[in-house]
């Protein structure tokens, strides 16, 4: 039971007040995980970390956030102490969330083909052993996606299966680890909207969004396909700029006259 509001003091507020519940054994605080003032000066036994990656990475006054964070858990890491970072991701250069969750046994969940069983996990499009595997379509001549031709090529059997066998699959899934976590007990996860149940937006649906990213014959339109990478794959950005090589730079040195 959170306790009334009290006005003590200077007018400082206790009790239940719209950032700070306290009740019997312990009290809830509410804020920022970029505002390092309200990290000071606190021992934590639970945290969620929602939104993380659009927390300041550092401050010049108090250093990494993650670190400060994790500082404020010190005195219940022998009695239960429970970290949770959740966040979409964002930039890949300045992401917090992306390192954490490499940190962990980046768990994925796993669900069973319709053509052979094998428990896989979905991914957007890759290559396995030297085939094509991953949300499969086809396109007209102008670059036009074809009605029901979505659905997803098994990266096992490289059989093919849609969108609407999907529910039966989630119901059968299961997470698991892919990585060596870096210490006992820190899990992490990454889910993508691939696995949306029936009723939420389909494989198509996502599908359309990557062309409209992504013409025929036309450049990529970087900021769609940083809403649709962070979005709908749930991974980091990586704008793939072009890098001046300093060597070549140095060769077109040369003298220049003054007028």
């Amino acid at each position: 039971m959170v306790r009334t509001n009290v006005i003590k003091k200077k007018n400082q507020r206790t009790g239940d007040t719209a950032k700070s519940k306290e009740f019997a054994g312990g009290s809830l605080t509410a804020g920022s995980a970029g505002n390092h003032k309200l990290l000071r000066q606190r021992s934590v036994k639970y945290g969620f970390i929602d939104d993380f990656d659009a927390a300041r990475k550092s401050t010049k006054e108090s250093g990494s956030t993650t670190e400060m964070i994790e500082q404020r858990f010190a005195a219940y890491y022998d009695f239960g102490m429970k970290l949770f970072y959740i966040s979409t991701p964002e930039v890949k250069q300045t992401s917090n969330i992306e390192p954490v969750y490499e940190l962990g046994d980046k768990r994925k969940y796993h669900v069973p083909c319709p053509c052979c069983g094998d428990y896989i996990d979905l991914r957007w499009t890759f290559k396995q052993d030297g085939k094509q595997a991953g949300i499969t379509y086809e396109v007209d001549e102008h670059g036009v996606l074809i009605d029901g031709s979505v659905g997803y090529t098994c990266q096992s059997c490289f059989g093919f299966f849609k969108d609407n066998q999907k529910q039966e699959m989630l119901l059968a899934g299961e997470w698991r680890a892919t990585a060596k976590p870096s210490e006992e007990g820190y899990y992490s996860y990454h889910l993508s909207a691939l696995y949306a149940p029936v009723g939420m937006y389909d494989w198509e649906r996502y599908v359309r969004q990557y062309l409209k990213a992504n013409p025929i014959n036309a450049p990529q339109k970087t900021k769609e396909m940083q809403t649709f990478t962070n979005l709908v794959l749930g991974e980091t950005f990586e704008d793939k700029g072009k890098e001046i090589n300093s060597n070549q730079l140095q060769k077109n040195t040369r003298e220049y006259q003054i007028k």
